[in-house]
C-alpha cells in the first residue's frame, strides 16, 4: 500500500491503476489520513471512471460494490463519490442483511434511509413519465407518436382497444424496485410483452425516458 501511495507523488513513477476496490480503498484511506488531496482526487476518479486494458474496457470499480463504496465515501466525507455511489445502488438490491461486523453492518441507519428515500424519489419520477401507458399506434418508423407519415396506424395489437397500452404490473414493479436508466435498459420488453411490435414501442418509449433521466440526474 505504501508504494502504491508513493506512485502518485513521485513524477518518475507511473501512478498505480487498481484492479479492485479491496486494493484501492486502503490507499484512499491513507491519502485522506495524510491530507493528500491530489491523490484522493485521482483515486476517486479511478473509482468512478471506466478502466481500459489495451483494447478492453471494463466498468468503473464503483459497480463492483456500490453500497460498500457509498459507506466508505460517507465515512471519508467525499460528497461527489457518495452521490455517485448512491445513484449506483439503484441498480442493485440493498435489502440483503450484511455480515455482522462488516462496514455495512455498522452503517448509520440515516445513511440507509437516505438511499431508500432516493430510490423512492427516482421510482416516482420514472413512473410519472410512464403515466398511463405507452403509444402503440400512430407511430412513425422511429416509434415516435405523431399523426403524419405514420407507419403504424390505429389498429388493434395484442387485444389493445386504444392507441396506448399498459405494461404488465411485474414490469412496473421491476422499474420501481430498480429505478435507474442502467437497469431499465436491461429490460427485454419484447419478452415481457410477448410481442415484437409492442416491445419495440415500449423500448423506444423508455429509451427517451432514460435519456431524460440521464440529462436530469447524470449517467451512472
Amino acid at each position: 500500500m505504501f508504494w502504491d501511495l508513493l506512485s502518485f507523488i513521485y513524477p518518475d513513477k507511473a501512478s498505480t491503476v487498481f484492479a479492485s476496490l479491496d486494493a484501492l480503498l486502503p490507499v484512499l484511506g491513507a491519502a485522506i489520513k495524510y491530507k493528500m488531496k491530489a491523490v484522493v482526487d485521482a483515486l476517486q476518479t479511478q473509482i468512478m471512471s471506466k478502466m481500459s486494458n489495451g483494447q478492453t474496457f471494463r466498468e468503473a470499480l464503483l459497480y463492483d460494490d456500490p453500497l460498500g463504496v457509498y459507506v466508505k465515501a460517507k465515512e471519508f466525507d467525499l460528497g461527489d463519490l457518495a452521490n455517485a455511489a448512491a445513484n449506483a445502488t439503484l441498480n442493485i438490491d440493498i435489502s440483503v442483511v450484511p455480515e455482522i461486523g462488516s462496514d455495512l453492518a455498522r452503517m448509520p441507519a440515516l445513511w440507509l434511509w437516505q438511499l431508500l428515500d432516493l430510490r423512492k424519489q427516482r421510482g416516482a419520477w420514472l413512473l410519472e413519465r410512464y403515466k398511463v401507458g405507452f403509444y402503440i399506434a400512430y407511430l412513425d418508423s422511429q416509434y415516435r407518436h405523431c399523426h403524419e407519415d405514420v407507419i403504424f396506424g390505429r389498429y388493434k395489437c395484442c387485444g389493445a382497444e386504444e392507441s396506448r397500452k399498459d405494461l404488465p404490473a411485474s414490469v412496473l414493479e421491476m422499474i420501481e424496485a430498480y429505478p435507474c436508466a442502467r437497469a431499465i435498459r436491461r429490460i427485454d420488453f419484447n419478452l415481457q410483452l410477448k410481442c415484437l411490435r409492442c416491445g419495440a414501442a415500449a423500448t423506444a418509449h423508455f429509451n427517451k425516458v432514460c435519456d431524460e433521466y440521464e440529462r436530469t440526474f447524470g449517467i451512472f
